[in-house]
């Protein structure tokens, strides 16, 4: 199989390209990005023979569809805006598709193009991250023992790393975007940073507190028959929540363009650019973990199934904890399609896999899912 990783030289796609490089059934890993210098360093560290550095501008649509002809899958690691752009090119080169999340609005366009994926017989998975991506593989292992769904609750969260652990505007987008949940059966917008919460995640990152953010399970998980709440929360560092609550004070996030000498640019615009050009943070410090809530009906009881992972960074990678649970599941996800095992079509995780086999496949990555369960009384 040839897969090839988009952004492959950014934080994310160097975890996917690691984990690839270890898979016996890989025979070549193409990391294309737009920073050719990037892609070969990667190549230099790692030295290994299946690796093939390519230049790609996911702006420019030809030279994109170049290097995707003749893959077997495309990782699609670059910003969440980029991902239709990049599912129509592998339409066109004829290759499946994984992706790390579409932020909910994306998601949603890029489901629209299930059934030409399903005529041309090519599969693709959507969030195959952390979260979306474990968490959605969590809720489809609960499928397969629950009898019924009520509901889902996702609360995620960190401890140690500094900087931006991921795309800078993913991260704005996320704290100030309005979040979509869903309420006793109907989907509805609330307020960034509602639904305070402390909650405790799995050790060493402990008690924390998050709230509601944009996420792509909710554009998918809420189709999940007699499912009535799906609620998403997420814990930043209290230093960035405080970063982007003066950006958006000062009006630095909005998109309407303003005139400076004689170049009309947004506020947002500039800020992207300017945040997209920073040093890739190098504190290994970091630790990710999460927690998902599955209540519903089993054997005639009512019951919660907790899930449950912490991820630390890997120094022998160099990469930080975000990178890594973030950039292996897809590259995992990537062989499973390449294996044959996804339907033709767009699916989430949970949909597309056998979940079971997919935590055990994390298992021997390092990435071990605790599974619990308790009696609602």
């Amino acid at each position: 199989m040839v897969i090839v990783v988009v952004g492959g030289a950014g934080a994310m796609g160097k975890a996917a390209v690691r984990e690839l490089v270890d898979h016996p059934e890989v025979e070549k890993i193409v990391i294309a990005d737009v920073r050719l210098d990037a892609a070969r360093a990667l190549i230099n560290q790692i030295g290994s023979d299946k690796l093939v550095a390519c230049r790609v501008d996911v702006n420019d649509a030809p030279s994109l569809e170049a290097a995707l002809r003749g893959a077997t899958v495309t990782v699609n690691c670059t910003w969440y805006e980029f991902n239709v752009g990049v599912m129509e090119a592998c339409l066109r080169a004829n290759c499946h598709y994984v992706d790390l999340g579409g932020l909910y609005h994306v998601t949603k366009k890029q489901l629209a193009l299930h059934q030409q994926f399903e005529a041309a017989g090519l599969s693709a998975v959507l969030g195959m991250g952390a979260s979306p991506g474990m968490t959605n593989v969590c809720v489809g292992m609960a499928l397969k023992r629950m009898d019924r769904i009520r509901g889902i609750h996702i609360r995620t969260g960190a401890r140690g790393g500094k900087g931006f652990a991921y795309a800078a505007r993913t991260i704005i987008d996320e704290l100030t975007l309005k979040p979509v949940i869903m309420l006793r059966g109907r989907l509805c917008e609330v307020e960034p940073f509602s639904g305070r919460e402390r909650y405790v995640l799995p050790d060493p990152v402990g008690e924390v507190e998050g709230f509601y953010a944009i996420h792509s399970e909710l554009a998918t998980l809420p189709n999940i028959p007699g499912i009535t709440d799906v609620t998403f929360r997420v814990a930043f560092s209290p230093h960035l929540v405080a970063v982007a609550d003066v950006l958006r004070d000062l009006g630095l996030l909005s998109s309407e363009s303003v005139e400076i000498k004689g170049v009309w640019v947004s506020p947002k615009e500039f800020l992207y650019t300017y945040l997209s050009r920073l040093p890739e943070p190098t504190d290994l410090t970091e630790y990710k973990a999460f927690r998902v809530d599955v209540r519903g009906e089993e054997g005639g009881r009512e019951v919660r199934r907790i899930y449950e992972i912490a991820v630390p960074s890997r120094p022998e990678w160099n990469l930080r904890a975000t990178a890594v649970w973030t950039g292996v599941p897809a590259a995992l996800g990537a062989v499973f399609v390449a294996r044959g095992e996804v339907p033709p079509g767009v699916h989430a995780p949970d949909r597309a896999l056998d979940c079971d086999d997919f935590s055990a496949a994390l298992a021997t990555r390092g990435l071990s899912i605790r599974e619990s369960i308790a009696e609602v009384r």
